[in-house]
Order: structure tokens, then C-alpha cells, then sequence
């Protein structure tokens, strides 16, 4: 089976993404990329539309932190490719552009998918590596949190994050409060069933 025209496009535009950011440590895998920083990783991750066909359709760009300690502990065993691991931040790049709305790159027959590779990896470039500079590291992942920034999270699930966060960096009185706070701002009760057992498997009386 041939490989539509928005594959094609993808996949030039990661390679010009990867030679654009190789110099910051990025590395493809895949059509993705992805650095180690610190405990965590940066990834970028190419999306196309389920709504395309071989010869038209549209692809954006999801930035992710992530990191095997905190997708462990609340999602399950980290996948092989970090740029899959969608949890906890993640921030579609319209979000960083200068229309600040989402934002898909539209493929067809009449498309230069160079030219169109050249942009997105710009855009990427330019947009990336700044949203990147506020989580370097545990510690900075912990004080966008304590700002109540946590992007691609609900209420709930940022407070869960600013728990597993916390008791990481040792700070378990911060941690049980994130914990309380999860479960004040949750109204499905499957959920609080698991904040509970959390709470429990990190040494926190949160009941």
C-alpha cells in the first residue's frame, strides 16, 4: 500500500526538523523526535488528520513533557518511543503561533512538500525550543505547577502531576495537598478511586 501524500509530507518535514535540531539534542525516531532533559523528555510529534485520504489532508504538531517516572506511575509501562508517551504536558504548536488557535498544515496534489517541510520545521524551530526552556527539569516542571500551568491537563489531573512532582523532589506536605486537591476538584468518582490508591503507594494519608 502506497503511503499517502500527507505521510510524505510528515516525513520531510521531520527530517528538516532533525537536521534543524540536531545541535539541541534532539534525535527522530520514527517521524518524531525526542531529547533527554534531565529526568524528563522533550518530544515532537508529528499528527495527521483521520480525516485525510492518499492524494489531500492535514497534520499539526504536538510538543510533549514527559517523562517514564511519571507515566509509570499514573498511565502504565512508558512506551518505546517517548513522542508517544502523552502524558503529562502536551501543547499543540497553533497554541505558540501568532494566531495563538489551533493550527494544521494542509497537504495536496499542488503542494511543494519541500517549501512546506522548510516551514514547518521554522515553525518548529522557533516555537519548540522556547516552550521547551520552562521544563528542563523536574524542579522547573514543579514551579510551572505551583503557576497552575500544566497544558493538555484537566484541574484534576494537573494536581495529580503536582503531586507525583513533588514527592519526587521530596516535598511530601506539598505532595498530600496536590493529592487533596486532585480529589476536591474531581467529580468522577473512578478517578478518585485511583488519586487514593496513588496516594497510598507514595506514603500519603490522604484519607
Amino acid at each position: 500500500m502506497s503511503k499517502s501524500i500527507t505521510q510524505e509530507a510528515i516525513k520531510e518535514a521531520s527530517r528538516e526538523t532533525a537536521k534543524r535540531l540536531a545541535a539541541a539534542g534532539f534525535k527522530r525516531k520514527g517521524f518524531h523526535l525526542h531529547r533527554k532533559a534531565g529526568e524528563l523528555f522533550h518530544a515532537i510529534q508529528f499528527q495527521a488528520s483521520r480525516w485525510g485520504s492518499t492524494a489531500e489532508g492535514k497534520f499539526t504538531v504536538n510538543l510533549i513533557v514527559t517523562s517514564p517516572d511519571l507515566y509509570e506511575a499514573w498511565i502504565g509501562p512508558f512506551p518505546l518511543n517517548p513522542a508517544s508517551a502523552l502524558f503529562p504536558i502536551q501543547m499543540r504548536i497553533g497554541s505558540l503561533m501568532l494566531e495563538r488557535s489551533d493550527h494544521w498544515w494542509t497537504v495536496d496534489s499542488d503542494t511543494d512538500i519541500s517549501s512546506l517541510a522548510t516551514e514547518v520545521a521554522e515553525t518548529i524551530e522557533d516555537c519548540a525550543v522556547r516552550f521547551f526552556t520552562a521544563y528542563e527539569s523536574n524542579e522547573k516542571l514543579l514551579s510551572q505547577l505551583r503557576k497552575g500551568i500544566c497544558p493538555g491537563c484537566t484541574t484534576p489531573l494537573a494536581a495529580v502531576v503536582h503531586a507525583l512532582i513533588a514527592n519526587n523532589l521530596g516535598y511530601k506536605a506539598e505532595a498530600l495537598e496536590a493529592c487533596r486537591t486532585a480529589l476536591a476538584k474531581s467529580e468522577v468518582p473512578g478517578f478518585s478511586k485511583r488519586v487514593v490508591s496513588l496516594a497510598k503507594k507514595l506514603g500519603l494519608p490522604v484519607t
